[in-house]
């Protein structure tokens, strides 16, 4: 691709040299009084003060509006903080906006007279400045961003104080597309001594045994008159992860350097003997306390820090020595729309929970202090990116121009310091991202790339590059290549550094159509996810990637999507329901990975045959629980070294029956269920066999099929079914109809204009009847075959000739296909509208699904939620299965795979009607919502939906199903009425 804002002309440099002159002699002017960095960390025995609360909130407000009175501003609004606006206030979407004004009173204490007060705010989206007693106190230019003021000066002790927050936007804050101009996370203030430690650099350099480690130190102490520290002055204890205090031998390196007469630098390191490392199967943290003693006091605080290393040789990445492979997701700590208000901690818990229950090494986050503290203690690796998004690109308007933009770099700097500068200790965070999705050429990310290297050398760093842009190879300010979808249009593929692919695996959300009528895409959307997985695992050159996404959120933007869309990207929805994808996702990264099972010794010993993925667990840590039937039994533990294989078996009590069940459940070392496998003797469904007397009667325009307490009906002008009735009761109305229905097609789309050429048939009392109807319709040519064979049992076979000549599609990626990819094709029932609940049995792509998966094995549906008594209309409290559209609950109208035997059935009495196949076949129930007729479709291709991220990838494409002219379709099934 060529783009002239890339190219470093004499021209180019000119202008650019030019802006960075302007940026850097006003950056004052850029974002308020220019701070140095700093997040000053808390004195663990003083109390911090908390802001959170209710504080009056004026929409579009001037910049001294904390000068006047509320009742000046007629839409002024009490609101808690933290808060969501878009929760809160659905018309303030972002953008909207110029300005947002925030103010309330605090009463700081008396004895805090002798102290430093800082406000710290985790993060105001926004632009901000700070205002204590209507003096500036200073600001930040980001959102997400934690940061601090010191409101010292300006404080009145032992009386209320005024606080207020004035925000508005810039080309900073465009550029984070987060413009809701809104303090979305905690305010708190604390109180240090005036002579106090601003800041502590923690790093843990392990041996090259990866044994023993070097603490390294870095303290920096600020306040009036500060001379150079001795060792009389810190105190320096470590307590391991059960509490216990580490005998630390005396400093190896001691020195203290004099930057200021107000600051002081001093830099330790302590040799420790086998630290137990941080690794995501163990997140082993220590706890580091470090006191200043000065003549102002004493300042000690706390941080939790953990052991590793992470490093990058040649084209591998490195964990503690050891090959890293990560399972990665994306996660946007999104408002909680049950409270209509800003994510809590509590919901972030939640969610990075069922993250790491979902078996995820690995997160992509946004600068949160809340959600790195978690992941810390969850053992969950991050890339925290840099809260900038999609500069320069082609698709996003608002954002061109900004790559030269004075503001932006001035900005891009700062930003990027402040947010290592309160990040850096945390030993989950293994990664710096320089932002999303922009063009990384331009100097505001190249100069940020080689700042983030200069201020920390221990963590590689990367760009998330869209897949368009080509940007994300051998960046000189990255040491990881990073491309978001791999193998699209020939680009993804390792080249000479690391890859990680940032958005690899798409969640479906694009082909609104195909999930809307069918959720089951959604779980057939395993096999590319799996594949992926398979293809990082097999090559050392791909460290992982991030599956796009972990929760749903609405995206709500002025002049860029049109107002208010909502992204179903996640695997739990943005109720945190989980999703079909789920419990796949899950399966798919468990680190025991299962390879065969089976059943040896005429039924009486089980085997399970695995492959620990794990780099850094033995199978011995993880806890194998087996139960036949409910009653647990004993299981020896091969203890599967990480990397290798094993084999599990275990003595039944007695052989195997068709009717038991065995399940082993395995437990990761931090306690939750990592996977769970179901074992049982393979059984065929079994079709009812019954008499064979059938008569057959011309009735006018009819050929009845009349058996014992059943009637079959054929149009002899269409040649089609025109009726299946057990005793009095329609069951079936009419079919079979051709059906093939391209991707991303809402509803089921039947072949057109039927005509019949002929009709044959044959048969007699002592023989089964058999029907052949020959004709074509717009799309296709070819025949129906009826074979009655029993009472009330209907064979029927279908063989068709395409007649529509297949257009490769223009669009693979990013736009709905104008070729002949098919969802699904097959034939379908009109069924009587009564017949409403499904049962199915089938074959799954994993042994076991829980109990509220589209995908179990077996179960019943309803068609409606209506029929499902004793459970809430709120759609928040309804598990997502039983949602339901036009076409029914998501349990009904989802395609059943594989299915050995379906059954659509009146509720009440049990009749119906029964389809059954060898398990090769698939099928759809839904309700017609013009007629309230029941349809049943009988699916023998089945093509998933079109995701258009994942669409046509060599690398993990499901197969696709694509109809040309002269291919055939064909199929027969077995139904039966009850």
């Amino acid at each position: 691709m060529q783009d002239k804002r890339l190219c470093n002309s004499d021209h180019y440099i000119v202008r650019y040299t030019l802006c960075l002159i302007i940026a850097l002699c006003s950056g004052e002017a850029l974002f308020g009084q220019t701070q140095w960095v700093q997040y000053t960390p808390e004195d663990i025995s003083v109390s911090a003060l908390s802001l959170n609360g209710m504080w009056r909130f004026i929409p579009d407000a001037p910049e001294q509006f904390y000068e006047q009175p509320y009742d000046d501003y007629p839409d002024a609004q009490t609101i808690p903080v933290p808060s969501s606006l878009e929760a809160l206030f659905p018309q303030y979407v972002r953008g909207v906006l110029t300005s947002a004004g925030f103010v309330r009173e605090v009463y700081i204490p008396e004895d805090w007279r002798d102290k430093a007060v800082k406000l710290q705010f985790e993060s105001v989206d926004g632009k901000s400045t700070i205002y204590v007693n209507g003096k500036e106190a200073g600001g930040n230019p980001a959102s997400f961003l934690p940061f601090e003021v010191d409101a010292t000066s300006a404080i009145r002790f032992g009386e209320v104080n005024q606080v207020a927050v004035y925000i508005t936007g810039s080309p900073t804050v465009t550029a984070s597309h987060r413009g809701y101009l809104q303090i979305s996370s905690q305010v708190q203030a604390i109180a240090v001594p005036a002579q106090h430690i601003t800041s502590l650099h923690v790093e843990t350099d392990l041996d090259e045994s990866y044994e023993d480690a070097m603490l390294r130190l870095k303290v920096t102490v600020a306040g009036k008159n500060i001379r150079e520290l001795d060792t009389n002055n810190l105190g320096i204890d470590l307590y391991d992860q059960v509490g216990r205090k580490i005998m630390l031998p005396s400093a190896t390196q001691w020195v203290s350097d004099v930057l200021s007469s107000d600051t002081t630098v001093v830099n330790l390191a302590f040799s420790i003997e086998k630290p137990a490392l941080w690794d995501p199967d163990h997140p082993h943290r220590y706890t580091l306390v470090t006191e200043l003693k000065t003549q102002e006091g004493v300042h000690a605080v706390q941080h939790r820090i953990g052991f590793r290393e992470i490093e990058v040789r040649g084209q591998t990445v490195y964990l503690n020595g050891r090959i890293l492979k990560a399972k990665g997701v994306g996660y946007f700590h999104v408002p909680n729309y049950k409270t209509n208000n800003s994510v809590s901690r509590a919901d972030m818990l939640y969610d990075l929970n069922l993250l790491k229950y979902a078996n995820f090494n690995m997160v992509r986050a946004y600068p949160n202090k809340d959600v790195i503290e978690i992941c810390d203690s969850l053992g969950l690796l991050t890339s925290i990116d840099t809260p900038i998004n999609m500069v320069e690109v082609s698709w996003m308007k608002d954002t061109r121009g900004l790559g030269n933009n004075p503001i932006l770099y001035a900005d891009y700097q700062h930003i990027t310091r402040q947010k290592i500068e309160v990040f850096r200790n945390h030993p989950s965070v293994v990664v710096w991202s320089l932002g999303n999705e922009s063009i990384w050429t331009f100097p505001v990310f190249v100069d940020g790339g080689y700042l983030t290297q200069r201020l920390d050398s221990t963590r590689p760093l990367w760009a998330e590059a869209h897949e368009d842009e080509r940007m994300g190879h051998n960046l000189p300010q990255t040491t990881i290549d990073n491309q978001h979808y791999p193998n699209l249009v020939d680009k993804g593929m390792p080249d000479q550094r690391p890859m990680f692919h940032g958005e690899w695996a798409h969640v479906h959300e694009y082909a609104k159509g195909d999930f809307k009528t069918d959720p089951t895409v959604r779980d057939h959307w395993v096999h590319s996810y799996e594949d992926h997985l398979e293809y990082m695992w097999n090559n050392d050159a791909v460290l992982g990637g991030y599956l796009f996404y972990g929760v749903s959120f609405e995206v709500r933007m002025r002049n860029v999507w049109n107002g208010a869309v909502e992204r179903d990207w996640g695997i739990l929805d943005r109720f945190r329901r989980t999703k079909p994808e789920f419990w796949n996702v899950k399966k798919a990264n468990s680190s025991l990975r299962l390879q065969d099972s089976g059943f040896k010794k005429d039924n009486t010993v089980a085997e399970f045959r695995f492959i620990n993925r794990s780099a850094f667990t033995n199978s011995s840590e993880m806890q194998l629980i087996v139960t036949l039937n409910g009653d647990t039994l004993e299981v020896p533990n091969p203890a599967i070294p990480p990397l290798d294989t094993g084999t599990v078996r275990i003595a039944l009590p007695r052989a195997m029956q068709s009717k038991d069940q065995l399940l082993l459940d395995v437990y990761a070392p931090l306690g939750f269920l990592m996977d769970r496998f179901s074992l049982r003797i393979p059984t065929e469904p079994e079709v009812p066999f019954r008499s064979q007397n059938v008569s057959v009667m011309e009735t006018g325009e009819t050929i009845k099929v009349q058996g014992e307490r059943y009637q079959w009906m054929i149009n002899r002008t269409t040649g089609l079914i025109s009726g299946g009735k057990r005793g009095e009761e329609f069951m079936i109305k009419e079919g079979p109809f051709l059906t093939a229905t391209r991707q991303r097609t809402s509803g089921t789309v039947y072949a057109k204009n039927w005509n019949m050429d002929r009709i044959v048939y044959s048969g007699n009392d002592s023989n089964p009847l058999v029907v052949h109807v020959f004709g074509s319709y717009n799309e296709a040519k070819g025949s129906f075959m009826y074979r009655f064979t029993g009472d009330s049992k209907l064979e029927v076979e279908y063989d068709f000739e395409w007649l529509i000549e297949n257009k490769p599609a223009a669009h693979v990626v990013h736009k709905q296909p104008d070729s002949q990819e098919m969802r699904e094709t097959g034939i379908a029932w009109k069924l009587h509208h009564t017949l409403g609940e499904l049962t199915w049995n089938r074959e799954g792509y994993w042994s076991w699904y829980p109990d509220d998966h589209i995908s179990r094995l077996t179960g019943t549906a309803s068609s409606r939620f209506d029929k499902l008594p004793g459970y809430p209309n709120n759609i928040d409290r309804r598990p997502w299965f039983w949602e339901e559209n036009e076409w029914g609950t998501r349990d009904f109208r989802s395609t059943k795979l594989n299915v050995k035997h379906v059954n659509l059935s009146h509720p009440a009495n049990g009749s119906g009607v029964h389809f059954f196949s060898d398990g090769s076949q698939s099928t759809r129930a839904y309700t017609d919502p013009d007629t309230g007729n029941v349809y049943l479709v009988q699916i023998d291709q089945y093509g998933g939906g079109h995701e258009q991220f994942l669409q046509g990838n060599s690398v993990y494409s499901i197969p696709r199903v694509i109809l040309d002219k002269g291919m055939r379709i064909k199929g027969k099934g077995t139904y039966m009425l009850e």
